[in-house]
């Protein structure tokens, strides 16, 4: 049993939606961190804080793979 298996065709849409507008969100916040304007100010903490939402995309994105491939593994 698939991780999403007990997930209708339907919510899995909405989860794929949702995680694609969350990702949207986390790629904007990043361009304006790297634009120094963004909080915190100190370069260190600002470095630390857009690693950890870099790697927060990534796990969204397999997550949207996944999710995209359990939907492709279905019969229509």
């Amino acid at each position: 049993m698939g991780k999403f298996s007990r997930m209708s065709k339907a919510e899995i849409t909405t989860a794929i939606e949702q995680t694609q507008k969350a990702i949207e969100g986390s790629k904007s916040y990043l361009k304006f961190l790297a634009t120094g304007q963004g909080l915190p100010k100190d370069d260190a903490a600002r470095h630390e804080l857009a690693e950890s939402h870099t790697k927060l995309v990534d796990r969204m994105e397999r997550e949207v793979e996944e999710l995209q491939s359990e939907l492709r593994g279905r019969t229509p």
